[in-house]
């Protein structure tokens, strides 16, 4: 958080991912990348947005488990250059910067800022940190390892359904579904490892 200028921000590099990419992910399906927050809780989400970049209104509601606050927003969407300005229509921030721009060696990055308006006094400034959102750094990393893996996945049709299903799901289901899943297939490791082990042990 930026005490000067009532900001906070994260920066990500996406070598997988040209600018056109990119610049298409956050024209078409914004709603997506605030699902891959791993701690924002998407209860509703009515976008009036016009086709292409015209920009338009959203509104949302939200539960983010870092604060514990339950929001309700009428987002205003102004298309920039390379990115999107979301404003919110209450609360304490400001608006949403998301903007790309090529990487020096390969790749874009992808820039999240986050404003806050001013704040009179310090006893104010106590009250409004209470909603200061902590989850910019995660979201951050959960966009960069959702793109890392859908490259690296994403030709397999099961491995794509998987990574396009589990941020649909709200944060603590996303989390058990992945703990079933991965406990699932270490379990069947182990049977095939033990099956392995009883085949030799018979052989000799």
């Amino acid at each position: 958080m930026n005490d000067e200028e009532n900001k906070a921000w994260v920066t990500i590099h996406l070598p997988w991912l040209t600018p056109g990419q990119v610049a298409l992910m956050l024209d078409n399906n914004l709603e997506f990348l605030f699902r891959l927050n791993p701690f924002l809780r998407v209860d509703h989400w009515e976008a009036d947005l016009a086709c292409g970049r015209a920009g338009g209104v959203i509104r949302c509601c939200f539960f983010n488990e870092m604060n514990g606050l339950n929001t309700e927003y009428s987002l205003t969407a102004e298309p920039v250059p390379q990115g999107w300005l979301l404003h919110y229509d209450r609360g304490w921030k400001r608006c949403l910067e998301l903007c790309w721009e090529p990487h020096v060696e390969i790749g874009t990055t992808l820039t999240f800022v986050e404003y806050y308006h001013p704040v009179a006094n310090e006893v104010e400034r106590t009250e409004r940190l209470k909603e200061v959102d902590h989850s910019l750094v995660p979201w951050a990393r959960a966009v960069r390892r959702y793109h890392r893996w859908h490259t690296a996945l994403g030709w397999l049709p099961p491995a794509r359904w998987y990574l396009d299903w589990l941020p649909v799901l709200a944060p603590h289901h996303r989390r058990m579904a992945r703990l079933l899943i991965w406990s699932s297939i270490v379990e069947v490791l182990l049977l095939f490892l033990i099956l392995g082990t009883f085949s030799l042990i018979s052989q000799n």
